[in-house]
């Protein structure tokens, strides 16, 4: 039956903070989502564990709960998922991941992104930077492994002011698939990955002042991110209707559409990219 098949994907949207969020997997109870043998604080700890171990799989490409798993990587997932459970932010925690030293190590060892997912890259970019009041700059220097700051860097930081854009880096910041194409030519796929969710979170810090704008946003860009054709985890991902996307976003915490719009950029730039390359 239909409604049988529609019951059980909508039972894969655990709630969460007393919203709906799509994960890749049900958490082990689905259909009682609210046992009191739990408790509320249990029940959290569980469904942060499921939703850690997805962002897991899908930035670093890399299971922690995998009996293959590096004992670094699992360290690494027990201390974040510590600090999702005290409070922190997705965001927090997803940029502590992809601005860390160990991500650094994946875009230095990483194979260059070929010709074709550089391509893609540029698409998805170009979509992202069209949201943003004013595009991002890129140059040569964009495509690079991130540079980690020392504590020192970060606590004195020089004071100069940055200087002003020449004709030609404004002229990079125009939206352009084809120039974001040239620029990121021979960059790892991690890079790619890096920089296309800093821009997401961009387009999202500058529209989460009006959420009716962000959910509108949300439900065009979640059809044109399903134009890729890449497989998001769950059917409800690749819903074909705007107007689902959009409901759905005008009531979901932040957190948990921040977490939908990364999985996306990630899944798309991952499409080709081998399990633990």
């Amino acid at each position: 039956m239909v409604s049988e098949r529609l019951a059980r994907e909508w039972s894969v949207l655990v709630r969460l903070a007393g919203r709906w969020a799509p994960v890749a997997k049900p958490l082990p109870s689905p259909a009682a989502p609210e046992d009191p043998a739990l408790g509320a604080s249990a029940q959290r700890a569980q469904e942060n564990r499921e939703l850690l171990r997805e962002v897991f799989s899908i930035v670093l490409v890399r299971d922690p709960m995998s009996p293959s798993a590096n004992a670094g990587y699992r360290a690494q997932f027990v201390g974040l998922l510590h600090t999702l459970n005290q409070g922190a932010s997705l965001e927090g925690v997803y940029n502590g991941l992809t601005h860390s030293s160990a991500y650094r190590e994946l875009e230095l060892r990483g194979a260059a992104a070929s010709d074709a997912e550089v391509l893609a890259f540029a698409r998805l970019l170009a979509g992202l930077e069209e949201a943003l009041p004013a595009a991002t700059v890129f140059d040569s220097s964009s495509a690079r492994p991130l540079k980690i700051l020392s504590f020192e860097e970060l606590a004195n930081p020089t004071g100069s002011p940055a200087p002003a854009p020449s004709p030609s880096a404004l002229a990079a910041a125009s939206v352009s698939p084809e120039r974001y194409a040239e620029i990121f030519k021979g960059a790892t796929r991690y890079t790619l990955k890096r920089v296309a969710g800093d821009e997401a979170l961009k387009v999202i810090a500058a529209k989460k002042a009006s959420p009716g704008a962000l959910a509108a946003w949300y439900g065009k860009w979640v059809l044109a991110a399903n134009a890729f054709g890449v497989d998001f985890g769950i059917p409800l991902r690749h819903h074909g209707e705007e107007e689902f996307h959009r409901r759905w976003a005008n009531e979901a915490p932040l957190d948990r559409l921040t977490w939908e719009v990364l999985t996306r950029v990630h899944r798309i730039l991952n499409a080709k990219l081998p399990q633990g390359q």
